[in-house]
């Protein structure tokens, strides 16, 4: 009975974080949206923008079974997060936002989309996209890492990601 009730308080927390984000996230969506913003909800939690090049939309649409070739910004979400000014990532494979003494792969990330490379709501993201388009990508802390701490992102902790698609190659 006492495992019952565990578990119950612990679900009933993690509701209450996931409800308290997604406020929040609605509330900064609205207000990004009013400023030529386009963010989406794709999924429950999962909120995406895909801006596109000035010279023009690539004409590869990404689809699951696709291989994409992307460079990535992963930032802990607060409301202040644009697509412009970021902080300091959590992890990034662009050589010139990597904090000083720190090193990480600065190689173009190669994933397939629906192959678990990324996180779930990211991949699904990133479906539609094409190459040039810029993906921005928020998620509640539960779509992203949950309760665990990851680096320096304290647990239950939305985030938001910044992904160039440099280049998309259809299933064959």
């Amino acid at each position: 009975m006492l495992a019952v009730a565990v578990c119950a308080s612990a679900c009933d927390k993690k509701k209450e974080i996931f409800d308290e984000q997604m406020d929040t996230i609605r509330s900064w969506v609205e207000t990004s949206n009013n400023n030529d913003s386009a963010y989406t909800e794709i999924a429950s939690g999962v909120f995406r923008d895909i801006v596109y090049p000035e010279d023009g939309r690539g004409t590869v649409i990404a689809e699951k079974g696709d291989s994409l070739y992307v460079m990535y910004e992963l930032y802990e979400f607060t409301t202040s997060f644009s697509a412009t000014s970021k902080g300091t990532p959590i992890y990034t494979n662009k050589a010139d936002l990597m904090p000083e003494r720190v090193e990480w792969s600065r190689d173009t990330l190669r994933m397939k989309l629906g192959g678990g490379t990324l996180m779930k709501g990211v991949e699904e993201s990133l479906t539609g996209s094409a190459p040039g388009d810029l993906v921005l990508v928020v998620l509640t802390s539960s779509n992203a890492y949950g309760d665990h701490t990851v680096q320096q992102l304290p647990p239950n902790t939305p985030v938001a990601w910044r992904i160039d698609v440099e280049k998309v190659i259809k299933n064959e």
